[in-house]
């Protein structure tokens, strides 16, 4: 098996003389599963992989070394290596994005907003939660430090934005951090983020798997394409003679749910390993 083993490093804030915070560590590593996983999703349609710990150390830094294992529902007698590519393909789509943000080619990006989030969010408690650290495979290391997070932040500013509409299948929902869903256009990225109000929860929630028209401002990069839609006005449903054949439908996943259903879900997929 090919080495895809992936190397977390961090150095705690001076007011910790260096040293990491418990919480703050198990939140970088959840950040990064958070990374890891929406590669997985989007690529996938779903979870088809978990994440172990190799090892932990703590000398002038704390390092957390992991490696991604294909669930046991991706294989057995039927299936045989069918899907044995992913844990290779995932760890590679990961560092080429952190690689092509580090070196200013962006518009060689084939990833949504919901990665670049999550790549985000690894980076968010820089210069409080921890002070630097680094993100290294057998063959690249990134530095996660205060240029990269300029980098990965300016690409969740527009270059301009317009009022106006996107056509797509709505696959996600997200409402751990504001009501987002996620579209799958025909054309352009491979997602595109939505906010809506709450008012609209119902129907969005009845047009998951279904192909949409969504209405409302409109945020673009150089690319030409929009890559998220702010403050949405309406879900049109549209022609079922329509579909979008590009894009195999697969079981959705709803994110910021209630304890006792975040509960349950945990344990199901926990069935899955």
């Amino acid at each position: 098996m090919k080495n895809l083993k992936i190397a977390l490093k961090l150095e705690g804030p001076p007011s910790e003389k260096g040293l990491i915070r418990l919480s703050d560590l198990l939140g970088e590593l959840s950040a990064l599963q958070d990374a890891l996983q929406s590669i997985d999703r989007e690529q996938n349609g779903k979870s088809t992989l978990y994440y172990r710990v190799v090892s932990m150390s703590h000398r002038r830094y704390g390092k957390v070394v992991i490696e991604p294992v294909l669930k046991s529902s991706m294989k057995g007698p039927r299936l045989k290596n069918r899907w044995g590519h992913l844990p290779e393909k995932i760890h590679h789509a990961f560092f080429d994005t952190i690689r092509l943000i580090a070196t200013d080619k962006v518009s060689q990006l084939n990833v949504g907003e919901l990665v670049i989030e999550a790549i985000a969010n690894l980076l968010s408690g820089l210069g409080k939660d921890f002070s630097g650290g680094e993100i290294a495979n057998s063959k690249l290391k990134f530095q996660l430090d205060g240029d990269l997070k300029e980098k990965v932040d300016q690409l969740l500013k527009p270059d301009f934005q317009s009022k106006g509409s996107i056509e797509g299948q709505l696959l996600a929902i997200n409402v751990s951090r504001g009501n987002r869903f996620y579209i799958y256009p025909k054309v352009g990225p491979r997602s595109v983020a939505c906010q809506f109000p709450e008012s609209l929860f119902q129907k969005a929630h009845a047009s998951v798997r279904k192909n949409v028209r969504v209405y409302g401002t409109k945020y673009f990069r150089d690319t030409g394409f929009p890559f998220k839609i702010a403050d949405v006005t309406s879900i049109d449903p549209l022609e079922t003679d329509r579909p979008y054949v590009e894009f195999v439908p697969s079981p959705v996943r709803v994110m910021g749910l209630s304890a006792d259903e975040a509960i349950k879900a945990d344990r199901e997929d926990s069935d899955e390993l």
